[in-house]
């Protein structure tokens, strides 16, 4: 490309932000700009009321459970600060302005926002053990770090033919942004915060020595998190453990502790924003496609589902699943793409992913829907090895597809945290994930609070991919 045309790609993703926000987000942004008081911010918030919420749940996001929740804007905006409202105004607006048409786009995009809230959740969290600061910076900070990839998938150029003969070619997205407008994501990111007034602790968390306490955690959040997506045995990841014994005063076992419970802490924070995506990438329809008779039950009462099966999708994910084990990735990373293509692409309302541990006890890592927290703590129970239905799967290495309504007796068997679970239609379905003929963990799909029956074409679906990941992480999965 000519330097014209980089330099016009480079325009077209640093002047999205009118476009990506909405009318109101765009007026804060601007009150805020100009200097205006909170009350005036206020004032102008509560014209939107998906603003409003999504401002007071970043406020009282990771907070401890004895804090008192934060259910007033006013105190939202006290805590968050300006610069964190003008940085969530703008995240909020690239998430709402996912394009649709696109299944690898949809899918790099869940990606990236999965790795945005782990960073802000890691930062957030280092900060206050080096601080023992409540200050929501950092949180901000990190959640921004991504803002140039997402901006960048985001963006029209997406679908520019010269993109996709790059990736056709065989380069990354990352290589094509670079090849595209001489930027890769992290300097394009550096580009956006000086362009849209972001916080200066992200630039000072991208230099090689940070200046504050506060950019050091955010750097090494950032780090963490892309070491993590490179593999647990990756020697990227072993560095980033050094740097958290070394200068954050964590033992391994710590460290161990510290990542799995903020990757924890991101997946519930990622669902708060997760079903607007998910809700945009499938539209609710009407009909949809009836379950027959089979192998999973018997006929169903000739209600259909809310959104058709998305075949594209799903063949997209089972490709990544190919790419994540060429790669040797960390069995978490299988989990946040499967989570969230059952729940989007097989159109089950729930999704819970939970890993066998010790022989007798699951306990929930991921989760997709509606009431996520709900669903990591009824999901992490013990069960009676060789007397209970998860057990059975783990036996036998089979789903299981379990409807009060059909199998009454049977359903009187099942686990109770399992049936208090169940949905409206008492109906669910389950899948092992199995390594090297081992099950290590089970998903669990249901239809939720919606009065629609699963589909047997549903069940099909999600066994394939869940077949994929295991398949994936047996033969190629080393660790």
């Amino acid at each position: 490309m000519t330097e014209d045309k980089k330099s016009n790609v480079l325009s077209m993703i640093l002047n999205s932000e009118l476009r990506s926000l909405g009318a109101v987000a765009t007026n804060v942004v601007s009150a805020l700009n100009e200097g205006s008081d909170l009350k005036t911010i206020e004032t102008i918030i509560l014209k939107d009321a998906s603003l409003t919420a999504q401002i007071i749940k970043v406020a009282n996001s990771s907070k401890s459970e004895a804090d008192i929740q934060r259910n007033s804007l006013y105190d939202a905006i006290v805590r968050i600060g300006h610069d964190g409202l003008r940085s969530i105004c703008i995240t909020i607006g690239i998430i709402e302005h996912i394009p649709l048409r696109n299944h690898d786009q949809r899918i790099m995009i869940f990606e990236c926002l999965h790795r945005s809230f782990e960073t802000a959740i890691h930062a957030e969290n280092l900060t206050k053990k080096m601080t023992n600061s409540d200050s929501k910076d950092a949180y901000i900070a990190g959640l921004l770090c991504n803002v140039g990839e997402l901006a960048f998938l985001s963006s029209s150029i997406i679908n520019l033919k010269e993109y996709n003969e790059l990736t056709e070619s065989g380069l990354t997205p990352e290589m094509a942004c670079l090849s595209l407008c001489d930027f890769d994501f992290d300097e394009l990111s550096e580009q956006i915060v000086e362009k849209w007034e972001l916080s200066i602790l992200i630039n000072d968390a991208f230099i090689n020595n940070p200046a504050t306490v506060t950019g050091n955690a955010i750097k090494v959040a950032f780090e963490l998190t892309r070491a993590y997506y490179s593999g647990q045995n990756s020697k990227a990841f072993i560095e980033v453990s050094r740097s958290l014994v070394r200068d954050f005063g964590f033992s391994l076992k710590e460290t161990i502790h510290f990542i799995e419970k903020g990757i924890e802490s991101s997946q519930i924070e990622f669902n708060r924003y997760g079903s607007i995506l998910q809700e945009k990438a499938n539209p609710f329809q009407e009909g949809g496609i009836k379950r027959h008779s089979g192998e999973y039950g018997d006929e169903s009462n000739g209600k259909g589902f809310a959104r058709p099966l998305d075949i594209a999708g799903q063949n997209t994910a089972i490709k990544k699943f190919v790419v994540l084990a060429q790669k040797k990735a960390s069995t978490r990373v299988f989990y946040s793409i499967l989570v969230d293509s059952l729940h989007g692409y097989t159109s089950f309302d729930r999704v819970v992913i939970a890993e066998v541990k010790n022989k007798s006890e699951l306990k929930a890592v991921n989760v997709s829907g509606a009431g996520a927290q709900k669903l990591f703590s009824g999901f992490s129970f013990k069960f009676e090895v060789g007397g209970s239905t998860v057990s059975e799967i783990i036996d036998t290495k089979k789903p299981l597809y379990i409807s009060q309504k059909i199998n009454p007796e049977i359903y009187e068997c099942v686990d109770e945290n399992i049936k208090r679970l169940s949905g409206v239609n008492g109906e669910f379905f389950l899948s092992p994930i199995v390594k090297n003929d081992t099950v290590i963990s089970i998903a669990y799909m249901d239809m939720g609070g919606k009065d629609a029956t699963i589909s047997e074409e549903q069940m099909k679906a999600a066994t394939i991919m869940v077949g994929s990941v295991s398949k994936a992480i047996s033969k190629n999965y080393m660790g």
